[in-house]
């Protein structure tokens, strides 16, 4: 459809840019391509028929310059037509309109309606069918119209076609079945193939007006069904405007109309709640924002109660008619560009879990070191290997009764039985172990008495063969250090201290018969011991099935560094780089301000005052009485980046003649 940019100026009421127009209508996903003459062609997308037409493009304009969308309520029209519509098994298939006019002189249209037409590309033929062409255009609804015979009785009716051999009472045969429109035994127009069987009028007559709802494009044995976006109303309003634009141009007067077939859709109300508004759109709107920017899409709108706004949905927008699409329609209108880019503000922001990101932190630095993060089961058996581990004193384990071959089963009170024993099998098929878990342990059989804790094992070989060492080399007690001061510095909890593991550890998880006491310590941070490291007893190895190997282990107490204050890193600076320097020796009396000397040497080499000094100063038998020798350092800054050597001997020649021009002697 082509459309001059005049017209659907005159419709928003003021000037418009083809490019910014055009860029609209992309955006409402219409193809819209602008030309040298400002026209433009529009292709209205299949679900969106309103585009389809100059007062949609001008609803579109309209709301994207906030104003609402014209009104196209149809004025009243007499009655006295009885139209008559083919009904199958599930009524009405189309809606038929219709108005006999009296036209004492040709409609002709305007010079500026007649300057749209013939830049629109419609052939302007100074008869009624400029008049029509203008309301399809305008209203996207196919009008035609014949000379006012009289009709029979019952008025015209839509009908399909007779199928091939069956008479037709002298009328032309239609081998297609598809609508017809009679009056009588007259066939008007064939409105699935766009076709009138009579030309319009061409001088003052009473003539019919005529249109059929949808615009039929099937053929075919199916009867024509309403299309799922579109409104019947549509026939009603487009021959109400033809009726208006007669009177206008023409002086014409209607005697009488009348439709039937499907009944228009009627107006629809929605209640839209002013907060959803605001939480899908801006949440800085106003109420009056609000409603101003309804009124954009609906025309009529108003407040209700309880921050609520009732919108009125266009008839000819069945798209429109849930609170989702529409409040979609209204922000696209407002422009997707212009809506803020900030999320609503949250009614409560999601606590921080201090201790979620703790052991997270842990795990990540534990990966970072190499080591595989494991997950063993929470229950063993109490007759297991090192199922003992963990219990606190004076309490038992927490026994589980379950079915058949699961009883029996205890909670476990530490991590380092489930760690060896995947350890053990690790070592045991690939001859390494490098292994870790986070995880809660019982502390008490009080329910929810548990503790957070970290385990690592290491043992096998830590490096690759080199040409340095040919052979892998094995895990050692340094590279447990090491785990534990990366532990330690990645929680942000400082630097950990090991001390000798005399006593019993502070802490039930670790049983002083697992490590051995030899190899074993506590790891203290902040004074306070929060876990321990060392090496695996040999027979506590050798009960999980471990074969012969030094097994280092750790174990840190998350809930215990957790209570502990981070401790932030300090970041030391580097030392500046120190300036290259000259040296130079100035005789002068012992009367001469020492002041005076620098300030020279300062000026003569080019640089500050604050970078020149006395580093010595000489007074002896090689030289007269009352003469000293001065011995001055000159740093100098080399923005030119200059060769220091052939920058330093210039600004020391440049010194010893400024010390000449004075009379004091330079070496």
């Amino acid at each position: 459809m082509r459309v001059p940019l005049s017209w659907l100026e005159h419709a928003a009421g003021r000037p418009l840019d083809p490019a910014q127009v055009s860029r609209w209508l992309t955006e409402a996903g219409a193809r819209a391509d602008t030309s040298t003459d400002r026209t433009l062609e529009v292709t209205a997308p299949p679900g969106r028929p309103h585009l389809a037409s100059v007062r949609g493009l001008a609803a579109e304009i309209r709301g994207r310059l906030g104003l609402p969308p014209p009104s196209t309520e149809p004025p009243p029209l007499p009655t006295g037509i009885d139209i008559a519509v083919a009904e199958d098994a599930e009524g009405p298939v189309a809606r038929v309109a219709a108005a006999r006019v009296r036209l004492p002189t040709v409609p002709l249209p305007p010079a500026p309606e007649k300057g749209w037409l013939h830049a629109a590309g419609a052939p302007l033929t100074g008869t009624v069918a400029d008049l029509l062409a203008y309301v399809a255009l305008e209203t996207g609804q196919p009008l035609g119209a014949v000379p006012d015979r009289p009709l029979p009785p019952d008025g015209p009716h839509l009908r399909y076609a007779p199928a091939p051999g069956e008479e037709t009472g002298g009328q032309p045969r239609h081998p297609d079945p598809a609508p017809v429109l009679r009056a009588g035994d007259r066939v008007l127009a064939l409105p699935a193939r766009y076709e009138h069987t009579e030309p319009p009028p061409t001088g003052p007559a009473d003539v019919l007006l005529y249109t059929v709802w949808p615009p039929p494009g099937a053929h075919g044995t199916a009867p024509t069904r309403p299309p799922a976006s579109g409104d019947p109303g549509r026939c009603d309003r487009a021959i109400a405007r033809a009726v208006e634009l007669a009177a206008a141009w023409g002086q014409g007067t209607v005697e009488a109309a009348g439709a039937a077939g499907l009944p228009p859709r009627p107006p629809r109300t929605l209640v839209l709640r002013t907060e959803d508004i605001r939480h899908a759109i801006d949440p800085t709107l106003t109420p009056d924002e609000t409603l101003a920017l309804v009124r954009r899409v609906a025309r009529g709108a108003r407040h209700g109660a309880a921050g609520t706004v009732h919108a009125v949905v266009p008839p000819e927008r069945p798209d429109l008619e849930r609170p989702g699409p529409f409040l979609a329609e209204a922000a696209r209108l407002r422009g997707h560009h212009t809506l803020p880019r900030r999320l609503p503000p949250a009614l409560g922001a999601p606590a921080r879990d201090p201790a979620a990101q703790l052991r997270r932190a842990a795990a990540e630095a534990a990966v970072r070191r190499g080591l595989q993060q494991i997950s063993t089961p929470v229950l063993r058996p109490r007759n297991a290997p090192l199922a003992h581990l963990g219990t606190a004193p004076g309490t038992g384990p927490v026994r589980v009764h379950g079915r058949a071959g699961l009883r029996d089963l205890c909670l476990r009170a530490s991590l380092l039985p489930g760690v060896l024993d995947v350890a053990a099998r690790s070592l045991r098929h690939t001859g390494a172990a490098h292994h870790f878990e986070t995880g809660p342990v019982l502390r008490s059989a009080a329910p929810g008495d548990e503790n957070q804790r970290l385990t690592a094992v290491l043992s096998g070989p830590v490096a690759e063969p080199s040409l340095l060492d040919p052979e892998p080399r094995p895990a050692a007690f340094a590279d447990l250090l090491g785990l534990v001061h990366l532990l330690g510095t990645a929680l942000g909890r400082g630097t950990p201290d090991l001390a000798p593991l005399t006593a019993p550890p502070p802490h039930p998880a670790s049983p002083p018969s697992v490590l051995d006491p030899a190899a074993s310590f506590t790891i203290l941070l902040g004074g306070r011991a929060a876990g321990w490291a060392g090496l695996v007893h040999p027979d506590a190895a050798e009960s999980a099935g471990a074969p012969p190997a030094r097994i280092y282990c750790a174990d840190l107490d998350l809930d215990a560094l957790q209570e502990l204050p981070p401790v932030h890193p300090r970041v030391r600076l580097p030392p500046a780089a120190t300036l290259p320097a000259f040296h130079v020796t100035v005789v002068v009396t012992d009367t001469t301000p020492v002041a005076e000397v620098l300030r020279t040497v300062a000026e003569a080499g080019a640089t500050a005052r604050r970078l020149v000094r006395v580093e010595d100063v000489y007074r002896g038998e090689r030289l007269a009485p009352g003469r000293l020798a001065l011995t001055v350092r000159a740093h100098f800054e080399n923005p030119a980046a200059t060769p220091v050597r052939a920058e330093r001997r210039r600004r020391r020649g440049a010194v010893l003649d400024a010390l000449r021009d004075r009379g004091w002697e330079g070496r």
